[in-house]
């Protein structure tokens, strides 16, 4: 006789898990903003290789972290993303 176990259940609420997400995507988008405004502050002299270095890196890494908190399954994703930023400098 196959036994019939339970649903499996998760103790937070779908609406919650939703705004958490949604918190975390906003906090992720706004520190890559403030890094960018800062990137973009100290640069002098226009986009040479170094300057273009350092905004891609930051844009990277921010879209990384925005993936993978949008990813649930998302670290080999956020993994790869980085070492993409690595490989760049």
């Amino acid at each position: 006789m196959p036994v019939n176990f339970p649903p499996a259940t998760n103790d937070i609420p779908l609406h919650q898990t939703c705004l958490v997400i949604w918190v975390f995507t906003g906090i992720i988008a706004a520190t890559g903003i403030i890094a960018l405004f800062g990137v973009f502050w100290k640069m002098k002299g226009g986009f040479g290789p170094h300057n273009l270095r350092a905004v891609c890196i930051t844009l990277v890494l921010t879209f990384t972290a925005l993936i993978a908190v949008e990813n649930q399954n998302g670290i080999m994703t956020a993994a790869i993303g980085i070492f993409g930023s690595i490989a760049m400098t």
